[in-house]
């Protein structure tokens, strides 16, 4: 003999919320997609995350490519983020399809001063020489062995390190009137200053760096 139970069925949607939970935690969730989209609301999602969560692959990545060509994204945290996806693709034709792009993007990256304005983001207390920048910039482009790599930021970071760069420039800019009022300063005085450039920019450069985990070359 069997016994068969009838469950009343009952729309939960409109269901009235328990009394003992929490007021965002009701019951208009039907289903785990949903709780979690509630639970995770604080996240933030950058565009270019949402494309490649949800979008066919060869979507996806069209719209990333696209992102860079029409340089929508273009600070080093989001060109890192779509560096990263190109990285992964499993897909010979994807990977070749994001590499002119990648390099323009990096490109325009450091010629549109963006580079420039977030290490001075990083450096606010004592900007970065401008100055330093160029040259860095000037001696990777006559370098031969820059073509290791697409990524024109990072080939410039890495110079500045490589050749020093920061511990001439922090001097130089120590000692000049304007930094002072106008007057000339003593000794003393430009090299304190000049030890306080040195530090901050070289944190800059440090932090700056640690964007990559492996570094963005060819080989």
């Amino acid at each position: 003999m069997s016994i068969k139970l009838e469950v009343e069925e009952q729309d939960i949607s409109l269901a009235s919320p328990d009394p003992n939970l929490p007021l965002s935690f009701d019951h208009s969730h039907t289903n785990i997609i949903q709780l979690e989209d509630q639970i995770d609301s604080d996240t933030q999602y950058t565009v270019e995350d949402i494309l490649v969560a949800f979008a066919p692959p060869s979507r996806s990545i069209q719209q990333l490519i696209e992102s860079l060509e029409t340089h929508r994204v273009n600070t080093l945290t989001e060109l890192c983020r779509i560096e990263r996806v190109a990285a992964t693709c499993e897909n010979e034709e994807d990977a070749l399809a994001f590499q002119g792009p990648m390099t323009a993007a990096w490109d325009y990256y450091v010629n549109s001063n963006q580079f420039l304005t977030e290490l001075r983001g990083l450096t606010r207390s004592y900007p970065l020489c401008s100055d330093l920048l160029y040259d860095a910039h000037v001696r990777v482009r006559n370098d031969p062995n820059s073509n290791k790599s697409w990524n024109l930021a990072w080939l410039c970071l890495v110079k500045i390190q490589e050749d020093d760069l920061v511990s001439g420039y922090a001097a130089l800019e120590a000692t000049k009137p304007e930094m002072w009022g106008g007057r000339e300063p003593s000794t003393d005085e430009a090299a304190q200053l000049g030890a306080c450039f040195e530090y901050e920019w070289n944190k800059a450069v440090d932090t700056m760096l640690r964007h990559w985990s492996v570094p963005p070359t060819w080989f």
